[in-house]
């Protein structure tokens, strides 16, 4: 890490945004969360789209800074406008939960599909849950099932488990209890408890 110390020093956003990340996990210097957010601060400042992101979800947890989910919005939005699709779909979350924001599903949805369409699994995921819910947009199982299964194919389990389901029960698709045993099996094995729970009772109760 010392390279990076100084060229952090000499006020290298890179240096200083990937500095932050050695102190956040501890890896070749003892974790700190504090310096985290100060290197993260100041390559935020500079405009690097990587620490505006990091230095939200450092105020979103608490981690070396009060936490603050006004400051968080503030940093994801900074990203987001960069274009960085987890900033995006942050963004979209603290709508959803009107956390630091008044909660609005509309506009949670607007970020999600933003982030969504650059292939990132969690807001493919969470805009499925969207649709499936019917929050933000009418309830529309066929494209809930569209972003599940694009997410489900990066490996979210909850994505894979809500594929299952809805082969289960029919939502969107054909019931299809082969179909749903295998989501739901995809699921469980990437640690999803609620599948793991789910695919045992389908074993039980006749599955293949």
């Amino acid at each position: 890490a010392s390279w990076l110390q100084k060229a952090a020093a000499r006020g290298v956003g890179a240096a200083e945004c990937d500095l932050g990340y050695l102190y956040e996990t501890g890896r070749g210097v003892p974790r700190d969360y504090r310096k985290a957010a100060q290197w993260y601060g100041t390559a935020a400042a500079q405009g690097i789209a990587n620490s505006q992101y990091d230095l939200g979800l450092l105020y979103v947890h608490g981690y070396g800074v009060p936490q603050d989910y006004a400051q968080a919005l503030k940093w994801f939005e900074a990203s987001a406008a960069q274009k960085d699709s987890a900033a995006e779909g942050a963004v979209g979350f603290l709508y959803a939960r009107g956390m630091g924001v008044p909660q609005n599903d509309g506009t949670a949805v607007e970020w999600y599909r933003k982030a969504a369409l650059q292939g990132d699994a969690s807001a493919e995921a969470n805009l499925g849950s969207m649709y499936l819910q019917g929050r933000g947009v009418a309830r529309d199982y066929a494209q809930a099932n569209h972003w599940f299964r694009l997410s489900a194919a990066q490996g979210t389990t909850l994505a894979q488990a809500a594929l299952g389901l809805a082969y289960l029960y029919g939502h969107g698709v054909a019931p299809d209890r082969t179909q749903a045993l295998a989501w739901l099996t995809k699921a469980a094995n990437g640690g999803y408890a609620l599948a793991q729970v789910l695919v045992g009772d389908l074993y039980r109760n006749g599955g293949d």
